[in-house]
């Protein structure tokens, strides 16, 4: 035949046919021999002793696919797609140069292909270009797996030339038969293909499914099944992960553990296969597992099948659990299971399949290498040595971490310090390589190794584990990605030996008529300063005493600070800030608690503690506070830092020992506001004091604190009051003397006086303590105690005014006074009338009225006369 030329009839390849197979049947329906078709479409020529066909079944060159396409009227590239470089660069490696398939990925057959006998008797013995494939194992339009050799002499098909003096017969074994008796020429097998027995399948069933996941990701070019549907990988990237698995599979589990996860019919095919000798048609796998596909379709079946049932899990953690079964197996043989060890089971594989792997060893891992691998993370991975992302966290997290997180944590037996300070560390080595050492020291070594280890363990013990581990995770991610108020670094690196001097302590004493003590307390205060602000244990603080004793004191300070005297420490605090170039930074600051929200820690929140209750507790009942915790559910820690954080106002018996009009005149007045009221507004000290229901004297010894200089005392303008006015005043309209002094300026003896002057009666006061026979005898009886208190009219109808408010600020703006003096008031009306009337505001939750509030403002409401002033 002339190559030339174009071949006498036009016969069209099936879709999806092999090249070869296409001329085996143009060669047989033209009943021509083969080398003589070869020649004709300008192949190579045949070479002495057969013609080699699998080079130019692999890669055809330009010329060659021009010279086939010439030949029979096909479209060049149609006619290099039905050779198997259609598949280069996902399915198979080709070595274009040599015309070979590179065998060790991803699973590449050298040669010879597997066939289903279905399709073969569909088609008249027709070859699909898939079957020569690795990835080839099952039909899914017949449901059944495809067959390894001939039915006869059990040889693989299509891995041997095709002798030139032969006509092809298609669906036929074209291999030597085994009785040839060594002649040159053999006769060929020529089994019949079609009649193969294989494994037949139900709809549906495991193994079907695998391979159509296979021949999807095959064209198109992608995995997005499973575990790659956030993120889709190369198909080439994606078979490298199943036959990964599918290797690890076949060669390193045990048989029974392959026959829990397969389906029964494959099991007994995977046995028989398994039971096959190898020869020189069937050689043994090689040493590697994984570098060639396995030699049968029942064993591929097997492996792949494995693989997907983990690939094609919805998340990488249920791909995790369901490849946990493989680890902990090879770890119960003795083999070294590790992240380390897991990254050596194939070549070439995707970071998901090393997360999918990280998450499968989490309970096989300690605690640390769980958050050093996030293992729990939604995508685990290997730390990386990242220096800037380090540096990043270390300037953004304490070294003891924020007790608003920390006490999330509580462990029964761990002190607080110590966990806080372990956490700290563990967050600093979440996805890094650093060691436990190496972490504790940049963190200003308050933790060894062993604590670290210690106190994970004991988290990971309990049932809380899987979320303490979450939230550590997300604030690292958080720390590493956000932008902070303050340098916790440069936080520590501070000199803190100027930190409240003595003096300033003096004067906050002073100010806040908290006594001084001796110098033991002073340094507690120092060291509990030193704390907030370093962001270090309080026994780092310089020149720390650290004995029980001292250590017992510090315990002890929550109980006894005060809204006032913490108000003065903040500010000191603030000063010391500014005066080392940090005024922009707050005092403290925590990451926020909505990182956490929804997981379960082991314990609960401390905004969930109910504060004024707490209050009650320390204050009034004066609980220790191991009762106070146990009240309330809560642990110890939790108890001091909630008092740290809302300090508890003092109850009546201190503000007596301690001086209760001069600490509520303090409260109601700091220095700017004394200042406005008596130099801008010019108001006397006397009537400062009749605001806040104090002496004049409580005000002027306030204004030498404050240093405020006072004006000298004017010589009042004599007055004179008409007799005639005064009687009409006094005797008629039955004023008191308080009112009437009121009026005109002048004090009460004043009007006595003239009272006397006028020979008018002066009615009888009675005991401040029994005015109410005087005036109010007729007001209901729960109210009676208020209202025969000067001012008390006033007072409660100030309550009355403030039940209509969420917020005591929005109340005091409302009646236009400062909220200090309407807290004072109604707190004077609480110990009047025996309890608290109001549940002050707390995070979202507006102020409320007390059982007894609601009663006193219903009498209060009802009464339908004004209710008298006493005398």
């Amino acid at each position: 035949m002339n190559a030339n030329r174009t071949l006498p009839i036009r016969f069209p390849p099936l879709p999806g046919e092999a090249l070869d197979s296409w001329l085996e049947a143009i060669a047989h329906r033209t009943r021509t021999a083969w080398a003589d078709l070869t020649a004709a479409v300008a192949l190579t020529p045949p070479t002495p002793g057969g013609f080699r066909h699998s080079d130019w079944a692999v890669f055809l060159s330009g010329g060659e696919a021009a010279g086939i396409a010439a030949a029979t009227g096909a479209d060049p590239t149609k006619v290099e797609a039905m050779t198997l470089a259609r598949f280069d660069g996902t399915a198979v490696d080709i070595d274009r140069a040599r015309r070979r398939v590179v065998c060790t990925f991803p699973w590449s057959r050298p040669h010879g292909a597997r066939y289903c006998p279905d399709c073969l008797a569909e088609t008249g013995g027709r070859w699909q270009l898939h079957w020569r494939l690795g990835w080839a194992f099952a039909c899914t339009i017949h449901r059944c797996l495809l067959a390894d050799s001939c039915p006869r002499c059990f040889r693989r098909q299509r891995g041997q030339p095709t002798p030139g003096d032969t006509i092809p017969d298609p669906g036929r074994c074209g291999r030597p038969a085994r009785w040839h008796g060594g002649a040159s020429a053999p006769p060929r097998c020529g089994a019949d293909l079609t009649r193969t027995v294989v494994a037949r399948f139900p709809a549906g069933h495991p193994v079907l499914v695998a391979q159509q996941i296979v021949c999807d990701t095959i064209a198109a070019g992608t995995g997005s099944f499973g575990v790659y549907a956030e993120q889709p990988l190369s198909t080439r990237e994606t078979l490298a992960d199943v036959r990964t698995l599918a290797a690890r599979a076949l060669w390193h589990a045990r048989h029974e553990d392959l026959a829990a996860r397969l389906p029964a019919e494959l099991v007994t095919a995977y046995r028989q296969a398994k039971a096959t000798k190898g020869s020189r048609d069937w050689p043994n796998p090689p040493d590697k597992p994984g570098s060639w596909a396995p030699t049968h379709a029942a064993l591929a079946a097997a492996g792949v099948t494995v693989a997907l049932q983990v690939l094609d899990a919805p998340d990488i953690a249920s791909a995790g659990d369901r490849l946990r079964w493989l680890m902990r197996g090879g770890h119960h043989r003795g083999l070294v299971i590790t992240p380390k060890t897991v990254r050596s089971w194939g070549r070439d594989t995707s970071a998901t399949l090393a997360a999918v792997q990280l998450s499968a060893l989490t309970p096989l891992l300690q605690p640390v290498h769980q958050l050093r691998y996030r293992t729990t993370a939604d995508y685990p991975r290997h730390p990386e040595s990242d220096e800037r992302r380090v540096d990043r966290i270390l300037r953004r997290l304490p070294t003891r971490l924020w007790p608003q997180w920390s006490l999330r944590f509580a462990l029964p037996g761990c002190g607080h310090t110590e966990t806080s300070v372990a956490l700290a560390v563990a967050t600093l080595l979440v996805g890094s390589r650093l060691s436990r050492t190496t972490a504790a020291d940049m963190l200003g070594a308050a933790a060894t190794p062993q604590t670290v280890s210690r106190i994970l363990s004991q988290l990971a013990a309990q049932q809380h584990w899987p979320d303490a581990n979450a939230a550590l995770l997300r604030l690292a991610d958080y720390l590493d990605i956000t932008e902070v108020p303050i340098d916790y670094a440069r936080r520590r690196a501070l000199n803190y030996e100027d930190l409240l001097p003595d003096e300033q302590w003096t004067d906050i004493c002073r100010r806040t008529l908290t006594p001084p003590g001796d110098a033991t307390k002073a340094d507690v205060i120092r060291r509990w300063l030193f704390q907030r602000l370093s962001g270090l244990p309080a026994h780092r603080a310089p020149s720390a005493n650290s004995n029980y004793a001292f250590h017992t004191k510090l315990a002890a300070l929550p109980r006894h600070l005060t809204p006032d005297l913490a108000a003065h420490l903040d500010h000191t605090a603030r000063q010391f800030l500014t005066h080392h170039g940090l005024g922009e930074e707050p005092i403290t600051w925590h990451p926020p608690l909505d990182l956490i929200s929804g997981l379960d820690l082991p314990a609960i929140d401390p905004e969930e503690i109910d504060i004024t209750t707490l209050h009650r507790l320390i204050r009034y009942e004066r609980r220790s506070y191991s009762a106070a915790a146990d009240r309330l559910g809560t642990s110890i820690d939790t108890v001091r830092h909630l008092l740290e954080t809302h300090p508890a106002p003092e109850s009546a018996a201190q503000l007596r020992i301690r001086g209760h009009a001069s600490a509520r005149a303090r409260a109601a007045l700091p220095e700017n506001t004394f200042i406005e009221l008596y130099h801008r507004q010019n108001r006397s000290l006397r009537e400062i004091a009749r605001s806040l229901d104090v002496s004049k004297a409580t005000i002027a010894t306030l204004a030498r604190d404050y240093r405020i200089e006072l004006r000298r005392p004017q010589p009042r303008p004599c007055i004179v009051i008409d007799r005639d006015w005064l009687h009409d005043q006094y005797v008629t309209r039955g004023r008191t003397l308080t009112q009437i002094a009121h009026e005109t300026g002048v004090n009460r003896g004043t009007i006595k006086r003239w009272l006397a002057v006028h020979n008018l009666p002066c009615r009888t006061t009675t005991h401040r303590g029994c005015r109410s026979a005087a005036g109010v005898v007729a007001t209901p009886t729960l109210i009676r105690p208020a209202l025969v208190r000067p001012y008390g009219r006033q007072r409660l109808q100030r309550f009355i005014t403030a039940t209509e408010h969420r917020t005591i600020d929005a109340a005091a703006r409302t009646i236009g006074i400062t909220p200090s003096t309407l807290t004072i008031q109604i707190g004077r009306l609480e110990r009047e009338l025996g309890g608290k009337l109001l549940v002050r505001a707390h995070g979202h939750h507006p102020m409320s009225l007390t059982p007894l509030g609601a009663e006193v403002l219903a009498v209060a409401r009802d009464l339908a006369v004004p209710i008298p002033e006493p005398l």
